[in-house]
């Protein structure tokens, strides 16, 4: 049964996979909205009994362009998504700092949590001196967001190593990544994934590093949507990742058309997949908007029958 609602999230009982958000600190910062899932989600409380366990719900979206018309849509976006929490991902193009400084005056209360795409700055991405400047682009970003915690969005920056083109230099990327700035908290992705043991071995030394030299989480693609919870090759990722993780990964959820990925009435069955953990639910872009409202409305629902 739902008890009350507050904070436009339902706060419920007795549920299985049902929604309930509090707020309280943990790894979201002070304030963060923490949604709570019960039943087969449920954690062990210091006494030994099973619980209620809390998450961070972090909607990503990608701003790459500075146009006012850009802006508004996020910023409409973010207003729907703060129904649901009060944290989220924007991530952008280095030199668009001050964008996060512009959010936080039109969403008050909203934990905006930057992410730099790596590519535009990397030359190559065991690029010594092009880390160093991705540091410079963490520092400014962060300053401007108030926050201590940022998403290294490297995905198109590995990906001439992941198709062979270019042998990858551990020692250069170590050096690199080590100038980052170490008060900072990093979600990493990708992480771990491909569909072959050379692509995979790839991720996982890049990762291993990345774990050594910073304080960072990795974004676990396992349960990316329904398909990729019957994979093998997503199953080999996940125990590579286990390996290199000294933190809790964080699941990511697609949410687009198409068979392949969650679709918005799934939102209950999503999490529930994801288990009891922070999680980034990326719609992309064009439904960034109307996802805020559909998978608000689908896991309150949810709570309700």
């Amino acid at each position: 049964m739902v008890e009350k609602r507050v904070l436009g999230v339902f706060l419920a009982v007795g549920l299985t996979g049902g929604i309930a958000c509090n707020r309280s600190g943990g790894d979201g910062g002070e304030g963060a909205v923490h949604a709570r899932f019960s039943g087969d989600e449920s954690a062990e409380t210091p006494g030994g009994e099973a619980g209620p366990c809390e998450r961070r719900i972090m909607p990503w979206v990608e701003a790459n362009e500075g146009r006012e018309s850009t802006l508004a849509q996020v910023v409409e976006g973010l207003r729907g998504w703060s129904k649901l929490t009060d944290t989220a991902i924007v991530s952008t193009v280095p030199g668009q700092a001050e964008l996060y400084r512009s959010l936080g005056g039109r969403v008050p209360g909203m934990r905006i949590v930057p992410g730099v795409k790596t590519w535009t700055i990397l030359p190559r991405f065991d690029s010594v001196a092009g880390w160093s400047k991705v540091a410079a682009e963490c520092r400014a970003m962060c300053e401007a967001a108030g926050v201590k915690e940022l998403l290294l969005e490297n995905e198109t920056a590995i990906r001439s190593y992941r198709r062979g083109e270019q042998d990858f230099d551990a020692a250069r990327f170590r050096e690199g990544i080590s100038q980052l700035p170490k008060d900072v908290s990093y979600i990493w992705y990708p992480s771990i994934h491909g569909g072959n043991d050379r692509v995979q071995k790839l991720f996982e030394e890049v990762c291993r590093i990345a774990g050594e030299e910073l304080d960072v989480r990795f974004v676990e693609r396992h349960w990316e949507g329904p398909d990729a919870l019957d994979n093998e090759w997503m199953d080999r990722a996940q125990v590579r990742l286990k390996r290199v993780s000294k933190r809790p990964t964080i699941p990511i959820l697609y949410f687009y058309e198409g068979e392949r990925w969650w679709q918005f009435a799934e939102a209950p069955e999503a999490f529930g997949a994801a288990g009891c953990r922070d999680v980034i639910v990326y719609p992309g872009s064009k439904l960034w908007v109307r996802a805020a409202g559909a998978i608000t409305q689908a896991l309150s629902a949810d709570a309700l029958d």
